[in-house]
């Protein structure tokens, strides 16, 4: 006989940061495959979807849970450094 293993749960994403600072327009398209469907969507802000919208920026994570029990977790920042101000500016001297 034969033992079937799954593929491990794979998570790749296509992303949108927000427009402006402040804004909350970003969002995660969320690509799940392996492990065996379906699968239990868990965000650490409390979404229960496998993507996300309406963005602002901050860190995200999705734990995926699959049929078996297997877990897959990701983890991503958004952000807009086109608008974001730095927080700390620095000069460095090299002597000549």
């Amino acid at each position: 006989f034969e033992i079937f293993a799954p593929e491990n749960i794979s998570i790749s994403h296509t992303d949108i940061d927000p427009s402006c600072f402040g804004a909350s327009d970003g969002s995660l398209d969320m690509t799940v495959e392996g492990g065996t469907p379906p699968y239990v969507y868990s965000w650490n802000n409390g979404a229960n979807t496998e993507d996300l919208e309406n963005l602002s920026e901050g860190f995200y994570e999705l734990i995926v849970t699959d049929q078996e029990g297997c877990v897959g977790v990701y983890r991503n920042v958004i952000y807009n450094l086109k608008t974001r101000k730095p927080r700390y500016l620095y000069s460095t001297h090299l002597p000549f």
